[in-house]
């Protein structure tokens, strides 16, 4: 099947042959490619794809592909061919074969299995079909004993969520879908031949598909840099906007792989009145606030846009021309072609979003083409964003999702970072939150103008916010982490914020500790050795239970039978479950061996059950149970206490509860 999208692409190939398609950047030096390289590759791998493939067959060809100055070409070779693709993170071979399993993939293309340092393990079981040599490089191809299980009818292509709002799924794209994107970004964008895109997003993310086709069927020019270049801020800018004069004409990125650069640097290198970037796009996460969009100092020779959408409908839903305007407002924008909204709103002209459409439609995961695609009707799918409308325009509010309670009161991430964002200082912040003890923490971070002590900023922010939506811990960061997709990546920062409550932690029980004995406590003493007595060990116990809310009744015994400060933070660390994944590793270790005397010939190893738990705190994560344990016998101990420990016993699992010392709970399952 021929594709609207790539008849218009190979029209565009065929009337600029002699210019530039590609260029591409490998770390060292500059390599290009014109429209007449591109159309020779096309056909070369067209023509290998028809050779494989029995007539009329339609189904997806996987790329695992190293993105180079090859990947245009071999992507249109495959639209060419009639059939879709889906793009998988080249980084993720250890996970290729199950996903390979999984969906049924019956064809791989690649490029990496020729670099010996990415040898992947597909190729093992997959036969070879054959090889090309083009732009360079050489491709290959695979055949599996799959039989594709994708409805491949019209679709261009398909991808796999990240799963950052969600659960992960795989997602099916109509050509009907994406092609009035691209109609409409070319005539907005008003692309012309002499453009330069670049390759910013990551090709498992949908937005990669517009920088990819918007260049090629308008004849422009897309940049792709090698990847270790793209990490690097100070390098790519100086491959994409150096400061001789610019490249790039239009970018399309996320708001936080832009803060890469600094205000200074945008103010000097991009925002000029001599930069040639005409067209600034910014989507995939909440759009930059008003006040740092004034920190830019932007020209009137810039257009920025909002730009919005889902993965469900792909790629883009709506877009709003931002700047330049006589009043910068950062609503979403009316909805692109063939696209429709529906606010469910509730008294306050406040609800969720859901997207719509009778043409640009998509399957998730299991869903059928028949019942989805082949009709009339219009099918919304849900944002999980919840916006306001104020005067027929829409303005994101939050997550659905990002309502929690504190101290028996409601409150929000996103109020939380709405009203840090109307501080003159910030730039732009993140609000997360985690559970420690059963008590919810509120992380702040932010991206300062000026460095500062931060008292202003908690100042206003006492001043401004109800006190259950008092941040516990505000910090400073000069860039924000971000996912493999270019967005916050939040499980980094709430990561940072456990780690910064622990060491915080620490802190305030050393403070105490040199409070009640004396000022040069080493921690290497004891509570009396210290100067301390046993009025002023009560005193510290009072006060610690203050502080950190749970207190073991043992903690004054433990001081008396002279334990070291440190001796008694790591007690206290395990009890509230603070302790290190490493210091839980030997404890579980030492468990395991002492209850393992010898072997038996029926038990060969013992498993993990559900959670372990220290102290009724779940245990971490990256923790290494042992799974080696042998088990000679069945045992038993008098405990000297009322506890039932008697093994149960079903089948060829024998489940076992065991404590030790009062502290650990263990739910172990041996098995035959």
């Amino acid at each position: 099947m021929r594709f609207p999208l790539v008849t218009l692409i190979n029209e565009s190939i065929n009337s600029n042959l002699s210019k530039r398609a590609v260029t591409y950047y490998d770390g060292n030096s500059w390599s290009d490619v014109s429209y007449a390289g591109i159309k020779d590759a096309v056909n070369e791998i067209r023509c290998l794809l028809k050779e494989k493939l029995s007539e009329n067959e339609t189904t997806y060809v996987l790329l695992h592909l190293n993105i180079t100055v090859t990947y245009p070409s071999i992507v249109l070779g495959v639209l060419n061919a009639g059939l879709g693709f889906l793009c998988i993170d080249p980084d993720d071979s250890d996970t290729i074969n199950e996903y390979i399993r999984e969906n049924s993939f019956k064809y791989i293309l690649s490029n990496i299995y020729f670099d010996k340092s990415h040898q992947t393990s597909f190729c093992l079981f997959s036969k070879f079909e054959g090889s090309l040599f083009i732009h360079g490089e050489t491709v290959g191809l695979w055949m599996t004993c799959h039989d594709n299980k994708f409805d491949k009818i019209s679709f261009i292509y398909a991808l796999k969520t990240s799963g950052t709002t969600g659960k992960a799924k795989t997602v099916q794209v109509l050509h009907e879908c994406i092609f009035p994107n691209l109609r409409d970004l070319s005539a907005i964008l008003q692309v012309s031949n002499t453009d330069v895109f670049t390759l910013m997003t990551p090709i498992t993310f949908d937005p990669s598909v517009i920088e990819l086709f918007l260049p090629l069927m308008n004849g422009a020019s897309l940049c792709i840099v090698e990847k270790y270049v793209k990490q690097n801020p100070d390098l790519l800018l100086d491959i994409l906007f150096p400061a001789s004069g610019g490249l790039v004409t239009i970018l399309q990125t996320t708001p936080s792989l832009f803060r890469r650069w600094n205000t200074s640097i945008l103010q000097k290198r991009i925002f000029t009145e001599q930069s040639v970037l005409k067209n600034l796009i910014l989507g995939g996460e909440e759009f930059p606030s008003i006040n740092e969009l004034k920190s830019w100092d932007l020209t009137k020779n810039i257009n920025i846009y909002n730009i919005y959408g889902i993965t469900e409908v792909s790629c883009w839903a709506s877009l709003k021309q931002v700047w330049p305007a006589k009043k910068i407002e950062v609503d979403i924008g009316t909805p692109l072609s063939e696209t429709l909204f529906k606010l469910e709103t509730d008294n306050k002209n406040e609800g969720e979003l859901f997207i719509g459409s009778k043409t640009r439609k998509c399957l998730i995961n299991d869903e059928a083409c028949e019942t989805v695609c082949n009709n009339d009707k219009i099918l919304f799918r849900a944002t999980g964003d919840i916006f306001k409308k104020v005067n027929g325009k829409l303005f994101f509010k939050r997550r659905k999702d990002d309502i929690l309670k504190r101290w028996g009161t409601k409150f929000s991430t996103s109020s939380i970072e709405e009203c840090v964002k109307l501080h003159d200082n910030v730039i732009a912040c993140v609000c997360v939150t985690c559970k420690i003890n059963h008590h919810i923490r509120i992380g702040l971070f932010i991206m300062e103008k000026n460095s500062s002590d931060l008292k202003d900023l908690k100042c206003f922010l006492k001043k401004s916010l109800p006190r259950a939506s008092w941040p516990d811990s505000i910090t400073a960061l000069d860039s924000f982490p971000l996912t493999t997709h270019g967005k916050i990546c939040v499980r980094s920062l709430n990561k940072m914020l456990l780690e910064e409550k622990k060491a915080k932690s620490k802190e305030t029980f050393c403070e105490m500790w040199r409070h009640y004995s004396s000022e040069n406590a080493s921690g290497f003493n004891d509570f009396f050795s210290d100067g301390g007595d046993s009025l002023m060990a009560l005193q510290l116990v009072a006060e610690l239970k203050q502080n950190f809310n749970d207190i073991p009744d043992t903690m004054l015994g433990m001081i008396l039978q002279k334990k070291t400060c440190d001796e008694l933070w790591t007690y206290l660390a395990d009890y509230r479950g603070n302790c290190s994944s490493k210091e839980q590793t030997m404890m579980i270790t030492n468990f395991c061996n002492e209850i393992t005397k010898s072997r038996t010939k029926n038990i060969s190893k013992l498993l993990l059950k559900g959670k372990i738990t220290f102290f009724g705190n779940f245990i971490s994560d990256d923790v290494i149970i042992p799974t080696d344990i042998q088990l000679m016998e069945r045992w038993k101990l008098n405990l000297g206490k009322c506890i039932d420990a008697s093994p149960l016993v079903e089948k060829n699992f024998v489940l076992l509860d065991h404590t030790v010392e009062g502290l650990l709970f263990w739910t172990l399952i041996m098995e035959n």
